[in-house]
């Protein structure tokens, strides 16, 4: 009688139990589509994941002002926006390796550092829809002309 009763709780659970199909995960964003976080551009890769610039976006400040942001040093220029190293902060890298971010160039020293130049890259002038290309990635200009989205493929060639 025990395991009868037994038996019929089991299955009166079992019963009860909904089978709930599994969701796959929701896509962050459409692959392709394009959009401007504060002065960073960001693109939708093939697998639905946002990757974006990461520069640093000009704020108010007073010339001849200077901060530290992670590892990179700012100061402030004459007409009042920061002007930034762009050191990769703390990532490793192989002694040798070089890349290029935005106008500077960048050494992995013998210690595993990124060591990159400081110079003060133009604002980006583009005429809106215009396709081209930076370092090894494809770029189409934004409505603003200040902006482009572009492709965020290693660039492994020195330019």
């Amino acid at each position: 009688m025990v395991k009868i009763t037994i038996f019929i709780v089991v299955a009166l659970i079992f019963s009860f139990v909904e089978s709930v199909p599994l969701e796959e995960p929701q896509a962050e964003c459409t692959p392709g589509e394009v959009k401007t976080i504060d002065c960073n551009n960001c693109t939708c890769s093939s697998t639905g994941v946002w990757g974006c610039s990461k520069r640093i976006c000009p704020a108010e400040c007073t010339q001849g002002e200077s901060k530290t942001i992670d590892c990179n040093t700012c100061t402030c220029t004459a007409n009042g926006i920061w002007g930034c190293s762009k050191r990769l902060c703390p990532a490793k890298c192989s002694p040798g390796e070089y890349k290029r971010i935005d106008c500077n160039d960048c050494t992995c020293t013998a210690n595993g550092l990124w060591a990159c130049t400081e110079k003060l890259c133009p604002v980006l002038k583009c005429i809106p829809g215009e396709s081209f290309k930076k370092d090894c990635n494809n770029c189409i200009c934004n409505l603003d002309g200040q902006n482009a989205a572009c492709t965020l493929l290693p660039c492994t060639e020195k330019l």
